[in-house]
């Protein structure tokens, strides 16, 4: 799926006041081809990315959506951990929670991984079954 660049780019020119003909003259480029990419009709990356990104004062991280790309990454991994089947409450609610929690959630699951991949080995065993494993 491609990244929403032109939605945020367009969000970011109007929350400046900014008219999309200002920003394509001041970019070099044509106010049509400006509306193609801000109605993600057209890829932008490059130069001219990080020209968008230094005239609208935006962080080319924030601008490319990199930062919610690494959220979202973030949050599938905190939905796979065992212990997160447990909560009764929605991670997205408070986004930042699971983002300062990770070092913690990664140090659980390395500490019981071996305790996981061990248990088997510590069940007891069925009567006759001494010598092999049932």
């Amino acid at each position: 799926m491609r990244a929403p660049i032109g939605f945020r780019i367009s969000n970011r020119r109007k929350s400046l006041k900014i008219s999309q003909a200002f920003l394509a003259r001041s970019l070099g480029i044509s106010p049509s081809y400006l509306n193609l990419i801000e109605n993600n009709k057209r890829d932008i990356g490059g130069a001219l990315l990080n020209r968008v990104a230094a005239q609208l004062d935006i962080d080319i991280d924030e601008l490319a959506g990199r930062m919610e790309q690494k959220l979202l990454q973030d949050l599938e991994e905190a939905f796979a951990d065992p212990m997160v089947d447990r909560c009764r409450f929605a991670p997205t609610s408070d986004a930042n929670w699971w983002r300062n929690t990770r070092p913690a959630r990664r140090h659980w699951r390395d500490c019981t991984g071996p305790i996981r991949a061990l248990s088997p080995m510590l069940t007891p065993m069925p009567t006759g079954c001494a010598r092999t494993r049932c």
